[in-house]
């Protein structure tokens, strides 16, 4: 193989920057000793994400609105994947450590628990993020990266005016909606229940009465 790349610098920070979770498997504590010969709390993720990787919208239903706290929940990303966002520009320190293996192996753990890494990803692409209100119809849920079943509730939306206080509310659908990404999991509930999920707007979207 001949490798003809350059070193020339070409990384343009155009795209907005937000902080995100980071989804990274089940994490294994393990205790180490540092340099200075004392013993350390340490571990591992069982798929680490490291500075400038590539990150995905994770589309693990335990990533609801309320799970991550209103943050977008990114993962590594695996074969087919056609969610990645960007990259990982900045990496907040890991403090909240569990103390054995089964506090963190499962991703509702970790959300509940706090046993997770935050970072800052750099979308590549200018867009905007929205927190919105998701009226389920009891059929279909909202899977993250699938903005086709959601549409722009008018009907909905005028009638909430008095609790919602202006916040628009797009209902689920079955199929047609357009222009958003939804970053969280809303699953099909009853019809009339009200989630909140996080968006990316990326153009036009889809209004019904």
């Amino acid at each position: 193989m001949t490798d003809n790349t350059s070193l020339y610098a070409g990384d343009y920070n155009s795209g907005q920057r937000y902080t995100c979770i980071l989804d990274e498997g089940a994490y294994t504590p393990a205790d180490t000793i540092d340099f200075t010969g004392r013993l350390t709390p340490g571990g591992s993720f069982a798929a680490p994400i490291i500075l400038g990787e590539a990150v995905a919208i994770s589309t693990d239903t335990a990533g609801t609105y309320t799970a991550c706290r209103g943050l977008p929940l990114v993962t590594r990303p695996s074969n087919g994947t056609t969610l990645l966002i960007g990259k990982v520009v900045e990496i907040e320190v890991f403090g909240n450590y569990p103390t054995t293996a089964a506090q963190a192996d499962t991703l509702a753990e970790r959300l509940a628990g706090g046993y997770y890494r935050k970072a800052i990803v750099e979308l590549n692409f200018s867009t905007k993020l929205e927190a919105i209100t998701v009226k389920c119809d009891g059929s279909h849920a909202v899977t993250q990266g699938n903005g086709s079943t959601l549409k722009y509730g008018i009907t909905d939306s005028i009638a909430a005016r008095a609790y919602q206080h202006g916040k628009i509310i797009y209902d689920a659908a079955e199929s047609g909606g357009s222009g958003l990404i939804p970053l969280h999991y809303v699953p099909a509930g009853s019809s009339g229940d009200l989630y909140t999920c996080l968006v990316m707007y990326t153009g036009p979207t889809v209004s019904i009465t």
